[in-house]
């Protein structure tokens, strides 16, 4: 059973993962534009619960940049003053995520985005907007006296530029990332960033939850001119999936679980040994069954638990299990095969109720077994057929035996 899980984060395309079958797209945040509208938030999908990016502000003219967007939908600010740049959204809570950034460490927390440049003129062309420090919030935009964007943080957009004479850069869209929650015997989480590209979980993991945050957007740039301004990135789009993971081998419950199946010696006769009952609930699994003692019997189809006998002895049935979503393979010797037939020795064998009438067991050995209401009807033996270390005959039924008759342990005799 696989505890791997795949992914792939990208700065300028959709961030992706897959586990067990399932893969969640989170989209990146469009990017902002030089007076105009502000970047969409990023979109999302596969998860059991998806959520947009919010967008970033518009920004235009003679004014400071747009906010870049947060996540779970928190748009982007346009001034909220005169001349100021606009704040970046404020990420919030989505399927516990603060929980579990809370458990990874004190310096990962959503919150509000970056502040918005100043609206002053107190440092021409450096009236830049602040940074988010949020997990998932966007960066402020520029004031309108000229400054470059605030980055946003893990996912949120970057806030928009301003020019007053020359060209400034809008701010960084925060890059994509992976946030993991898992238990095993105790609580741990996780966050991972470019360049990884998978993440193995413990073996005794129980459950896991991921929430896939996509890349946020740029800021738009904003060229030489004292009209021009831009608007603020989208958020990254945010998957959130979970997954109940019951890790254990699938063993037998029932039918064949441990059993002994005792038979006289039909040579290419056939014993059934199914069917067979599992703990494994997922179902789909496939079973194999193999003789670990081809002299004695041998399996035909190994999915059909059918064997054929060959020859008299003891033969073990091996049984394996093929993995499954929460089951790991596994296999086991569950099936003993007990052939009766002549020159064996058979060893503490149960032959309760064993229908061994007309089978030939000259020189055979049945040491500390139980015969208890077994059928020896005309059976065949020589001197060196062996009853005496028997633990149990009563009720046995012989009838008339063929051969040396007196190899019965002391107290019993023909009738």
């Amino acid at each position: 059973m696989s505890l791997i899980i795949n992914f792939s984060l990208n700065a300028n395309a959709a961030s992706t993962l897959t586990f067990r079958s399932i893969t969640l797209t989170s989209n990146k945040g469009g990017d902002g534009t030089q007076n105009g509208s502000g970047g969409t938030g990023g979109t999302a999908s596969g998860g059991l619960y998806n959520v947009s990016g919010g967008s970033g502000q518009y920004a235009s003219g003679d004014d400071g940049g747009g906010g870049g967007g947060g996540i779970n939908e928190g748009v982007g600010y346009y001034n909220v003053s005169a001349d100021s740049g606009g704040i970046g959204g404020s990420s919030s809570d989505f399927r516990n995520l603060q929980a579990a950034l809370t458990l990874i460490g004190a310096s990962y927390t959503l919150g509000p985005g970056g502040n918005g440049g100043g609206s002053g003129n107190t440092n021409t062309e450096n009236m830049n907007g602040s940074s988010s420090t949020s997990v998932g919030a966007g960066g402020g935009g520029a004031g309108w006296y000229g400054g470059a964007g605030g980055n946003g943080y893990l996912g949120g957009g970057g806030g928009g530029a301003a020019s007053y004479s020359v060209a400034r850069n809008g701010g960084n869209g925060g890059s994509a990332c992976l946030i993991l929650r898992y238990k095993t015997t105790v609580d741990t989480a996780v966050i991972l960033y470019n360049p990884s590209t998978s993440y193995t979980l413990p073996s005794d993991t129980v459950t896991v939850s991921v929430w896939l945050i996509g890349a946020g957007g740029n800021g738009g740039n904003a060229s030489a001119g004292d009209g021009n301004s831009a608007s603020g990135g989208g958020a990254g789009g945010m998957a959130y999936h979970d997954w109940a993971i019951r890790q254990a081998a699938t063993v037998l419950v029932s039918g064949a679980a441990s059993k002994t199946i005792v038979n006289k010696y039909l040579v290419n006769s056939s014993i059934s040994f199914g069917p067979f009952t599992t703990t494994n609930t997922d179902g789909g699994y496939t079973i194999k069954h193999t003789s670990l003692n081809t002299p004695i019997v041998t399996i035909p189809s190994n999915s059909i638990a059918t064997a054929t006998i060959m020859g008299p002895g003891t033969a073990l049935i091996q049984t394996e299990f093929t993995e499954t979503a929460n089951f790991f393979a596994s296999s086991g010797t569950y099936v003993t095969i007990v052939i009766v037939g002549p020159n064996s020795t058979y060893t503490t064998a149960n032959m309760t109720n064993v229908d061994l009438s007309g089978t030939d067991i000259r020189g055979t050995v049945f040491s500390d077994c139980n015969l208890q209401n077994a059928n020896l009807y005309a059976a065949i033996v020589n001197d060196t057929t062996d009853f005496r270390t028997v633990n149990n005959m009563q009720n046995l039924r012989s009838g008339r035996i063929y051969g040396i008759t007196t190899l019965f342990p002391t107290g019993y005799k023909l009738i």
